[in-house]
């Protein structure tokens, strides 16, 4: 990307695509730097971008992973989910994880579709997933 848009990737609501994008990595930095961590990025037009994420060590010594002598019973959802983006594998990968976990899904194309459903199935509407 150009040093124009890599200067304002962590604007909210700037994007290099339609309207109705762009709080994903302002979200990102907000939680990175809530752990005292820090994003550097590299990018070269024509090759690519990466974001290398770095957070702090921390002070505490590393527990052993211990495994439960009897695994915990698998979790079941119930009742009816809304999962809403507009990237149409995310969206169905998002749908087949609630399904898999017991739940109904309604989905929504875009942030507009995914209110219009809530609205209309606010008393089914379990959880929410937007991306």
């Amino acid at each position: 990307m150009n040093s124009e848009t890599m200067s304002r990737i962590f604007d909210p609501f700037f994007s290099t695509k339609f309207t109705g994008r762009g709080l994903g990595l302002p979200a990102v930095l907000g939680i990175v730097r809530g752990h005292h961590g820090a994003i550097k990025i590299h990018s070269e037009i024509g090759k690519g971008t990466y974001f290398r994420v770095l957070f702090p060590v921390s002070p505490r010594p590393p527990q052993p992973i211990r495994s439960p002598s009897q695994p915990p019973p698998e979790w079941r959802g119930q009742g009816t989910g809304a999962a809403g983006d507009d990237e149409p594998g995310i969206r169905m990968v998002a749908q087949e994880m609630l399904q898999r976990l017991g739940f109904t899904v309604l989905t929504a194309v875009d942030g507009h579709e995914a209110i219009e459903v809530f609205r209309r199935e606010k008393e089914r509407i379990r959880l929410v997933i937007l991306t």
